[in-house]
């Protein structure tokens, strides 16, 4: 007998939570950051452009020619749930850089919406 997780957005089914919790980004609008020279992915611009002066000891030019686009987004989580499920040791570091990156796009998102409704707050309302 086995515990089935079921997306709430599509029929998708999962047998374990944590692929359902990546294919869950799968359904957010969330920007990414892909490294040019490894396979890294960021959520953020500035960890993208950390990561690489560190790792590769260059200076990244700009971030928004590194976005990574929706197919290769689909691509990527895709290839993380396949991973999840053969749950191979060596590829955890791939799916945790995943997992933090989506987090990291999602909480700008989150930032972003709540900027947007403190803006609707009519001036009067507010204690000065």
């Amino acid at each position: 007998q086995y515990t089935v997780y079921k997306c709430k957005d599509c029929p998708t089914l999962c047998l374990d939570s944590l692929v359902l919790q990546v294919h869950k980004f799968l359904h957010q609008d969330l920007t990414y950051f892909f490294c040019p020279d490894c396979d890294f992915v960021f959520g953020l611009p500035s960890k993208l452009k950390r990561h690489y002066f560190l790792s590769h000891e260059k200076i990244l030019d700009s971030e928004l020619e590194h976005v990574v686009d929706l197919e290769s987004r689909v691509d990527i989580t895709l290839k993380i749930q396949e991973h999840l499920t053969n749950s191979d040791l060596g590829k955890v570091e791939v799916v945790d850089n995943f997992l933090e990156a989506s987090l990291d796009a999602k909480l700008i998102l989150d930032e972003i919406s709540m900027n947007e409704e403190v803006e609707k707050i009519p001036l009067h309302t507010l204690r000065q």
